[in-house]
């Protein structure tokens, strides 16, 4: 009977032989158990280094989702910040422009009505300078008033030769009607008051160059 043999130079320590000599069945079970043990290891190795880049991509995807997250939250902040400081330019706007509408009202109302609407014709004068003749209608109450804050209105208007004042009882104490040869004047204190305050409003509400 022709024996076969098979020369082993690396085994492991805990293989015990005897005699330098070991079973064909016992080296197989041996070789096989080493290989699975191989296997083993380098599945271990793979499963652990999947593990770290599963784990530094979830590092890496959570650090842009926080930095989008920071990202989002500073724009947030930054657009609040802006309309609260928007808001705040608008309240002092207004602030601003009530205050100069204040200004102008108390400026307005020291002056007498009839020197105000005095004012008011010597304007509407302006546009019919040219015309021959001119009657100035006003209240009752205000053509003495009116005739004693115009005495030498001519002076200023040479190309009117008639002018007079006279009195409309249609007429409410603020109001004045300037009838000339082209054409019919009208206006009030309180439409020119009107006016002024939206001057004010437009000129301090318009956006700064």
């Amino acid at each position: 009977m022709e024996a076969n043999f098979i020369l082993i130079r690396n085994i492991q320590e805990k293989v015990k032989v005897r005699n330098s000599l070991i079973k064909a069945s016992d080296y197989q079970s041996w070789y096989d158990a080493d290989r699975l043990l191989d296997a083993a290891r380098a599945e271990a190795d793979a499963i652990l280094a999947d593990a770290k880049r599963q784990a530094q991509a979830a590092l890496e995807s959570g650090y842009q989702d926080g930095l989008a997250k920071a990202k989002e939250e500073s724009a947030d902040r930054l657009i609040t910040a802006s309309m609260r400081a928007h808001q705040m330019l608008q309240m002092a706007e207004s602030d601003l422009i009530e205050l100069v509408k204040l200004s102008v009202e108390k400026l307005f109302g020291d002056i007498g009505d009839a020197v105000k609407i005095a004012s008011l014709i010597q304007t509407g004068l302006a546009s019919l300078r040219e015309d021959y003749r001119v009657t100035v209608h006003v209240a009752p109450e205000m053509e003495a008033q009116v005739k004693a804050a115009l005495p030498d209105v001519l002076s200023h208007f040479p190309g009117i030769e008639y002018f007079d004042i006279t009195a409309d009882p249609r007429l409410p104490r603020d109001a004045y009607v300037l009838q000339g040869d082209a054409g019919i004047i009208k206006g009030s204190i309180s439409d020119r008051f009107a006016k002024l305050n939206t001057l004010v409003e437009q000129a301090l509400s318009a956006p700064q160059e």
